[in-house]
Order: structure tokens, then sequence, then C-alpha cells
């Protein structure tokens, strides 16, 4: 990832680069039945999105979209999309709803 930001800045000097973490690496919401495999998923996402971020350093912005959907890792982002799509639509602060 760092490479390709810094191919970035080499093509477009003065271009502002925005990276997104990920909410999820792998479904969840209420796809997502199982408690176990809901925390394994969270555990990897968090892992990934710090080794993203450590990765990218001070060459990038990085845009947080694990908070809005799934806060503190206790909300369930399945409000925040569309009934007739499978892609999230950006999510209103507080869509979310708790996990039950």
């Amino acid at each position: 990832m760092a490479a390709d930001v810094a191919l970035v800045h080499q093509l477009a000097p003065k271009a502002r680069v925005l990276v997104t973490t990920y909410w999820n690496v792998f479904q969840d919401g209420d796809v997502v039945t199982d408690a176990a495999t809901r925390r394994a998923n969270d555990t990897l996402t968090t892992q990934f999105n710090a080794a993203l971020v450590t990765s990218i350093g001070q060459s990038a912005t990085v845009v947080d979209l694990y908070e809005p959907f799934k806060g503190g890792g206790d909300l369930d982002p399945t409000p925040c999309w569309p009934t007739t799509a499978t892609t999230p639509t950006p999510p209103v602060t507080g869509s979310s709803r708790p996990r039950s």
C-alpha cells in the first residue's frame, strides 16, 4: 500500500491521497449469526486496519470506516445497508444498532 501511495505522489505531487479502513473484512451484520465468527471477523478487521494505518504512515490521510459502522465493535451495521443492494450506504452517525 505504501508503494501505491508513493506512486500516486510521484505522478501527482499535489494530490491528496485518502485511504479508507474496513468496517469488516468479511460479511457481517445479520448474515453472521455465530458469535464466535463475528468476534474472529472483528479481531481480524481491527488487526488489518492497524497494519494498513502503519503501512501508510504519514503519506496519506486515513478515513476510518470501522467506527461509523461498528462503533467500538458492538454495533450491528445491518441497518446501514439498503434493502435492495449488497453494498452499504454511508451511515448517519448513530444509525448502527447495538448488537443483541
